[in-house]
């Protein structure tokens, strides 16, 4: 089955590195640049994070890189903080069969509907087996006793 290593992912979090591509969004969306300027800004992030331990991408190593490469934003590291929040990241992600809470509540209840009309199905088809079965049983009993 599925192993998760918690602490790995507790390291990637804790690092940001899991929610890169929502710096990548924020840039293009928010701060108005190219998505090609906005890839190589958090490769060049990302990298940085990797070769410092402990380090932590933020919405400061984003904007000092972007400093270094003369790239000008309108974002701040405040702004680009709270879109690494892991909880946003997921949150942002609403769409149909994202990982946002609302959808998956929504995909639970759809799902749990489906089992409960799925059993409901069974039930009825051990049902009329049972019952077709009763009626062999009849049968075979007259055809064996001579009654048929």
């Amino acid at each position: 089955g599925l192993k998760v290593n918690a602490t790995r992912m507790r390291q990637a979090l804790d690092q940001n590195l899991a929610i890169v591509t929502d710096f990548a969004d924020a840039l293009v969306q928010e701060g108005g640049l190219p998505f090609r300027v906005a890839h190589q800004v958090l490769g060049l992030a990302v990298r940085q994070t990797l070769e410092h331990p402990g380090s932590r991408l933020d919405g400061n190593a984003v904007l000092s890189i972007l400093k270094d490469k003369g790239i000008c934003t309108s974002l701040s590291s405040d702004r680009l903080n709270i879109l690494a929040l892991p909880e946003t990241a997921v949150k942002r992600r609403s769409h149909p069969g994202g990982p946002a809470p609302d959808e998956v509540r929504r995909q639970l209840i759809r799902h749990r509907e489906c089992l409960a009309a799925d059993c409901q199905a069974w039930a009825d088809k051990r049902t009329h087996l049972s019952a077709a079965g009763k009626r062999l049983d009849s049968a075979l009993a007259a055809v064996i006793h001579g009654q048929g």
